[in-house]
């Protein structure tokens, strides 16, 4: 069975927020400890026309090779596939 990531829930607000740690247990280059870990937030909002979504990411500044890291999630090409997905699947 293929891990894809692995993370701790840090915050739940039912259809509001979700944050929590992510870390590639396959990249045996990183250890798998919490100062490893980045953190993602999701944020919905409620606008005029529908839902506004603000994902973040980070904080590559203080992870171990986050310059590499972060470097390595843009030309794989970042949230955009991803977004995309939520996109599709929100508008279905």
């Amino acid at each position: 069975e293929m891990v894809f990531v692995k993370g701790i829930i840090k915050a739940i607000e039912t259809g509001k927020y979700l944050a929590y740690t992510t870390i590639d247990p396959n990249n045996t280059t990183i250890e798998d400890k919490p100062e490893n870990h980045l953190y993602v937030a999701y944020n919905l909002v409620k606008v005029e026309n529908g839902t506004l979504l603000t994902v973040t990411q980070g904080d590559y500044a203080i992870a171990v090779d986050g310059q590499k890291r972060y470097d390595d999630a843009i030309a794989a090409g970042g949230w955009s596939t991803i977004l995309e997905q939520i996109k599709n699947i929100s508008e279905a």
